[in-house]
């Protein structure tokens, strides 16, 4: 869950922090957007009983992170726990309200010059990561303490059920929108991993 190897960072030329130092922890139970969650992750259960679901297990999910709680995740939908790094203001903000569609692309994605969006890889949408290395790459420090090495990332459940897996390089974002809000999947995985060695899903 800390980062990949050091033939994979120097293969991928790029600095991955070799760990991480929990600070602190703070759990968020939001009764509305668990019910909400709830009744979603019902539905993809559902789904996945009737037309199939391949077992997708991800390193976030395994011991010890996979009994954090008294409510176990739902292999037969794929429930995952996964991070998602951000800004101390942006994380309080998702625990408060969700997730906002209309700020995909305003974190860490790449953009043109003086644009205040860019295009993300796979598209509009929430996303996560079974490393918290890479959920680093967009975590912001406290402002409360502006020197301060504290990084805030959120741990998520998250409903995986059907996936589309994306290996190659060339990736058709619109393509993927249509295969999970009109076709038989309900997710993207984008592996980095299996096929072109990057360090990261």
């Amino acid at each position: 869950v800390n980062g990949c190897s050091a033939s994979c960072a120097f293969a991928n030329r790029a600095p991955v922090p070799r760990g991480y130092r929990l600070a602190g922890v703070w759990r968020n139970q939001n009764p509305a957007l668990w019910a909400r969650y709830s009744l979603m992750r019902a539905t993809v259960l559902h789904e996945c009983s009737r037309r199939g679901c391949v077992p997708c297990p991800v390193e976030s999910c395994m011991p010890a992170f996979d009994g954090l709680d008294s409510s176990s995740l739902l292999a037969g939908a794929n429930e995952w726990r996964l991070f998602h790094g951000s800004s101390e203001a942006a994380c309080r903000q998702i625990c408060a309200r969700n997730f906002s569609l209309g700020l995909a692309g305003s974190g860490a994605s790449w953009r043109a010059e003086g644009a205040e969006t860019g295009a993300p890889l796979y598209g509009r949408g929430v996303y996560l990561s079974e490393r918290i290395t890479k959920a680093d790459e967009y975590s912001g420090r406290t402002h409360a303490e502006p020197s301060s090495k504290l990084h805030f990332a959120l741990f998520c459940r998250a409903i995986g059920g059907r996936p589309t897996v994306c290996v190659e390089n060339e990736i058709d974002p619109e393509a993927l929108r249509n295969q999970v809000l009109c076709g038989p999947y309900h997710s993207v995985l984008g592996d980095r991993v299996s096929k072109l060695r990057k360090p990261f899903r």
